[in-house]
């Protein structure tokens, strides 16, 4: 063998030897590691409009709350902004003539001149807060919103869910705090499923993989958007009650579902014919339940339990029904 050679090999066995001290990053490593669930606010106002703090004091606050993804949506301005660690989405709340109010406009390329631009763009367009407008709670689609518009708000920070009719119309949403004020930034925790970077981010808004979590610290399991109310909780705060004398009963309802529900509450007597007690109507939020005194004055028979029964009524699109009403006893004596 050559001295060439010889040396050539010396060489070749050096760096294997150094390549297996030092190994190159593996590529599954440096690969996506699929989608999960990453935490965001995707309605934020900062001072650039009419928000407390200023773009990069935001994205400090964010950052050290642990949010993974934030969109600052100043009215009727695209603010630029940069953030190491947190993934920022290009947005704006447009101002729009009428009814409508306000469109939230998210992965423009620039300050849009119109709703049209602005979806040319291709640009991802929803109706903010739909719960405030007049039509709000109105369970019919209305009219004469744009084309361009593709989602919605399924939840917004001021307490507010959207109808149900926006599942109906369309599969895309978005969610957040609405923040204006300093106490308002980070209040609200949105769970997107995406992968970390912006065209996963933007699927998933647009397929509607979004869910307001409860529990930050414990990302919630992927989201089943239904509707679903239920009675909780029935109770009398006596077991007996005296004919002719009002008596307390406590009812609690809940919001099982993804939508915010408007539903009656009817209290019947059914040893009485099914006699109605009290019927009232209530909005819950979703995963929201509400606990409300109602008062009974019992009639005749005496001597006996009456059976009570507390229901709500079936909201569109409900299937689980089984939990919509409970049944209590009271026993009823005379004076």
């Amino acid at each position: 063998m050559s001295k060439h050679k010889m040396i050539g090999l010396g060489l070749a066995l050096v760096a294997l030897i150094i390549l297996s001290l030092f190994p190159a990053p593996s590529m599954t490593a440096a690969a996506s590691s699929g989608p999960e669930w990453l935490l965001a606010d995707l309605h934020v106002h900062s001072k650039k409009s009419d928000g407390s703090l200023p773009p990069d004091k935001i994205v400090e606050l964010y950052k050290e709350k642990g949010f993974d993804i934030l969109a600052i949506s100043d009215h009727d301005r695209l603010t630029q902004v940069k953030a190491d660690g947190l993934i920022i989405i290009p947005a704006l709340e447009w101002t729009c003539p009428g009814y409508l109010k306000h469109l939230l406009m998210y992965f423009v390329q620039r300050m849009p001149t119109s709703v049209t631009d602005a979806y040319n763009q291709g640009a991802f367009i929803c109706i903010a807060h739909p719960a405030t407008w007049s039509w709000g709670e109105s369970t019919d689609i209305p009219k004469d919103i744009p084309q361009e518009v593709e989602g919605y708000e399924l939840y917004n920070g001021h307490g507010l869910s959207a109808p149900s009719w926006c599942a109906e119309k369309w599969k895309g949403m978005v969610a957040g705090s609405d923040a204006h004020e300093v106490n308002k930034y980070c209040s609200v925790k949105v769970w997107v499923y995406a992968e970390r970077n912006l065209a996963s981010i933007e699927k998933a808004l647009r397929q509607g993989n979004v869910c307001v979590g409860k529990k930050p610290n414990e990302p919630p399991k992927p989201p089943s958007f239904i509707h679903d109310v239920a009675v909780t909780k029935f109770r009398a705060t006596s077991s007996t009650a005296t004919i002719g004398q009002r008596a307390k009963l406590v009812v609690t309802i809940e919001n099982e579902g993804g939508y915010q529900e408007t539903l009656n509450l009817s209290i019947f007597d059914n040893t009485v014919n099914n006699r109605l007690i009290s019927s009232q109507r209530f909005t819950l939020a979703p995963s929201k339940s509400r606990s409300q005194l109602i008062y009974w004055t019992p009639t005749e028979p005496a001597g006996i339990r009456h059976k009570l029964t507390a229901k709500v009524s079936v909201v569109r699109g409900e299937t689980d029904v089984a939990d919509n009403s409970l049944t209590i006893s009271v026993l009823v004596f005379r004076k």
